[in-house]
């Protein structure tokens, strides 16, 4: 996302979801509502799609809540097609807003250091993601191994017969309150970068 900010400190960003490309406001549109500046237009796939990963990620956390996000994001729906990029002078224009509203995904005010904050809040939640993962997933195996080893016709008691209660209070709602912490920490992230 560096990339799409430059040389400059920050840019202020209007994301935009549009099935079609006729849709995208062109330069002229959007320099009716934000003139005298320089504006870009960027498509999410075109030469600066590496830098939308980390927002692409953002929007599909928010739209499918944190636990969903992983290291393989890429196969994820996409969110956003295009961002506009505005100086960081300008103020939002209630015109553009209402004009553009069904194709608005959301306003941010970006700078270097938020983007680095916000990859690694990214790296950190699908790192969680991953080990809560492992460990749920090996409640699963207690149940797949008994049926393995008595598929052989071994029996033992722990694994014929385990404890419920003990794996019910181990596992059950397993980083339940982890989850709800990196949900606060992208929240309060997306809420003091957001351009309003």
């Amino acid at each position: 996302m560096n990339g799409l900010i430059g040389n400059n400190t920050s840019a202020k960003f209007i994301f935009l979801g549009c099935n079609d490309e006729s849709e995208v406001p062109s330069k002229q549109e959007i320099r009716q509502c934000y003139p005298d500046k320089p504006i870009a237009i960027y498509k999410a796939w075109g030469n600066y799609r590496d830098s939308f990963a980390e927002v692409e990620a953002l929007f599909n956390i928010r739209l499918n809540g944190v636990n969903k996000h992983s290291f393989y994001m890429h196969s994820a729906k996409r969110c956003i097609t295009h961002a506009i990029r505005l100086d960081s002078d300008f103020e939002k224009s209630l015109f553009f807003e209402l004009k553009y509203s069904h194709l608005i995904v959301s306003y941010l005010n970006l700078s270097h250091s938020s983007l680095e904050t916000l990859e690694t809040h990214l790296k950190a939640i699908a790192k969680a993601n991953s080990e809560i993962s492992s460990i749920t997933e090996f409640s699963n195996r207690l149940q797949s191994a008994k049926n393995a080893l008595n598929g052989m016709g071994l029996h033992d008691p722990k694994i014929d017969n385990p404890c419920d209660k003990s794996i019910s209070t181990l596992f059950d709602d397993y980083g339940k309150n982890a989850i709800a912490q990196m949900t606060k920490a992208i929240n309060k992230w997306y809420d003091q970068n957001k351009w309003v």
